[in-house]
């Protein structure tokens, strides 16, 4: 389903929509790829190659009400990808995750700025009340467009990330209220 259409501060013309199956050989080279762009993303080169079959079988995981995935194209090459996940677990269905990744190449032109307001907009409309996400305390730039959408740190894991080379990384867990919560407690109160 294509969401929209924007012209980047490039000229290009990109496509947000959401994937079918012919994109899976795309997307299982856009994951192969974009994995040894950044110290950023926790997947990583010594892990197995994404496939096929598992992105197949990822697309046709897509449930607007517990997963949600949407990418970006350019000349119909996937150049960005965002997503939304939930628990299963009943007490925990008012929140879900979301991760966005864009190619290097493509970085600075409010990819994932649109990519982003796609998740809001969606999970809004799906119900969810919270959304988060965990990033590398070192991502300036993450941190800087999820507080552009409103997400509040609150809280820290430390050392949590660990590189190939022995050093150590930590993560800022943070949170997006999608509605007024009676009684809940937000980082800046703590």
């Amino acid at each position: 389903m294509k969401i929209n259409e924007v012209i980047l501060k490039s000229g290009q013309k990109c496509t947000f929509q959401t994937p079918t199956l012919k994109y899976a050989q795309d997307l299982a080279d856009y994951a192969n790829r974009i994995r040894t762009e950044s110290k950023f993303l926790l997947s990583c080169e010594q892990e197995p190659k994404v496939t096929l079959e598992r992105e197949i079988a990822w697309i046709k995981s897509q449930n607007i009400k517990t997963k949600f995935i949407v990418m970006a194209t350019i000349k119909g090459k996937v150049i960005g990808l965002a997503d939304y996940s939930s628990s299963t677990k009943f007490r925990k269905r008012h929140i879900c995750s979301i991760g966005i990744s864009v190619l290097k190449e493509f970085w600075n032109l409010g990819i994932a700025s649109h990519l982003m307001q796609i998740l809001i907009d969606t999970a809004t409309k799906t119900g969810f009340e919270i959304v988060d996400l965990t990033v590398n305390t070192n991502n300036k730039a993450g941190i800087h467009l999820y507080k552009k959408f409103g997400f509040e740190k609150t809280g820290t894991f430390y050392n949590d990330t660990k590189y190939e080379d022995g050093t150590y990384a930590n993560t800022y867990y943070m949170q997006k209220y999608l509605k007024e919560i009676k009684g809940a407690k937000h980082a800046k109160q703590n």
